[in-house]
């Protein structure tokens, strides 16, 4: 039997504490519009899968920069979180998607 990649976080299975906080996340915004999310965890744990459904929930336009790097994701972390909290971000349908390697 072939496993399917899930396309929607019902799918899922395990992972349930970062989805409810992505759930919450979506929630208390009122849609994606406007979040900035950074999963951060060991190689193999389902940041990318995520970070895909994040994605394809997604109205508007979703920036994912490639943040394999710690350094850069500590150079790029703070202004792209400052970015998305500035108008005419903020509320606006831009989605920022940090996926990182954690150590």
């Amino acid at each position: 039997m072939t496993q399917s990649t899930p396309k929607a976080f019902n799918q899922v299975i395990g992972n349930a504490i970062a989805i409810d906080r992505i759930k919450r996340e979506i929630a208390d915004n009122n849609g994606l519009g406007g979040c900035v999310f950074f999963l951060q965890g060991a190689t193999g744990n389902g940041k990318t899968m995520l970070a895909d459904i994040i994605a394809d929930m997604a109205d508007g336009d979703v920036y994912r920069p490639n943040c394999n790097d710690d350094d850069i994701v500590k150079a790029h972390f703070d202004s792209i979180k400052t970015l998305a909290l500035t108008p005419p971000m903020f509320g606006g349908l831009s989605v920022f998607i940090f996926d990182a390697t954690g150590r």
